[in-house]
């Protein structure tokens, strides 16, 4: 029988992204689910100083037609 926990939410990545100044929550959910899914993106997302972050942030949302 295959039995599934439920998942765990790396803490660092959900602060890292919703605690952005300056993007709609539902900005930063997608973020977060791009970045969820994609974890080695995300730990180096994690790791950023805030600044790159923006970027990052804003080059995903543009090039993803969000913005």
């Amino acid at each position: 029988m295959l039995r599934i926990g439920p998942s765990h939410v790396d803490v660092d990545l959900y602060q890292a992204v919703m605690y952005m100044p300056g993007f709609s929550e539902e900005a930063m959910i997608v973020d977060f689910s791009h970045l969820w899914d994609n974890m080695s993106q995300g730990r180096a997302f994690v790791d950023m100083v805030d600044n790159h972050r923006v970027l990052w942030l804003s080059t995903f949302l543009a090039k993803n037609y969000y913005l």
